[in-house]
């Protein structure tokens, strides 16, 4: 048996506030040795400790959730954006840029649902790899992996990717409210219910980002070619590229209203999964 220890309670009731407002996503910044040894006493005394039991429902938990805590802390999504934001951004310090070789690099993100079996988390991550790749390099993919094997994916190169997630304006920005992605979530779902991004036209969708992308209207104009299409030297798609599109190789791309559309669609869908806390 291991020992009842007071630090315990403690512990948990200290952190009580932080698991209110931001649940077992939290990373609990306590060693790892006092980490285990949390563990252990939950393990073995929980059943027949009813001061334990009442410290781990007074921080709102159960007793596997309270294992799983202290064991390892979730990963939250924003945690992995900010180290994608960082890894290779326009930010000469970003962590991609140290070896101070112009080598692009194209990555594939899946984020799984918990109950989704590894076998096939390690294949949509082999597949959205290849996304990255094929739609045009240097560019994070992003993969929302849902139980029962249906997926959301974006792609978008790494220049606007935090400009783009982090520069999105609801519509109740003025109230101080923290923007609410599920607004433009409702609104795509509504628009795609009416069938209104069918067809050979992108103004529904166009004006949809200007919205709730206002401030990005002017940098990312998603009219101008520049924006949207790898740029070669001398305009050549046999040279070298000098910049890169959010919708990749013009040459590749075989419905270009469908992309754009879709790459606005799927940006709504993607920032409602991950970035709405």
């Amino acid at each position: 048996m291991v020992k009842q220890s007071p630090k315990l309670v403690k512990e948990i009731t200290d952190f009580r506030k932080e698991f209110d407002e931001k649940g077992l996503q939290k990373d609990v910044k306590i060693s790892w040795k006092l980490r285990h040894e949390f563990v252990q006493i939950i393990k073995v005394n929980y059943a027949d400790d009813p001061s334990l039991q009442d410290a781990v429902e007074e921080a709102g938990l159960n007793q596997i959730e309270a294992e799983n805590l202290f064991r390892e802390p979730v990963l939250k999504a924003q945690e992995c954006l900010d180290w994608f934001y960082n890894f290779n951004s326009v930010n000469d310090n970003a962590l991609w840029k140290k070896h101070k070789i112009p080598i692009g690099v194209s990555v594939g993100f899946v984020w799984a649902a918990p109950g989704v079996p590894q076998r096939d988390i390690l294949q949509n991550c082999r597949e959205t790899e290849k996304n990255a790749k094929n739609q045009g390099r240097d560019r994070l993919a992003i993969r929302i992996l849902f139980n029962g094997g249906n997926y959301l994916d974006w792609v978008c190169p790494w220049w606007c990717l935090q400009e783009v997630l982090e520069g999105y304006c609801d519509r109740n920005e003025q109230t101080g409210e923290k923007a609410n992605w599920g607004h433009i979530h409702a609104d795509v779902a509504l628009l795609e219910s009416r069938h209104a991004f069918k067809g050979e036209q992108t103004d529904i969708a166009l004006a949809l980002f200007g919205i709730y992308f206002t401030a990005k209207k002017e940098c990312l104009n998603l009219k101008n070619e520049k924006i949207l299409w790898n740029q070669h030297e001398q305009d050549d798609p046999n040279k070298k590229i000098i910049s890169y599109g959010i919708l990749g190789n013009k040459k590749d791309c075989k419905d270009v209203n469908k992309a754009l559309n879709n790459w606005i669609i799927n940006l709504a869908k993607i920032g409602f999964q991950l970035c709405q806390q």
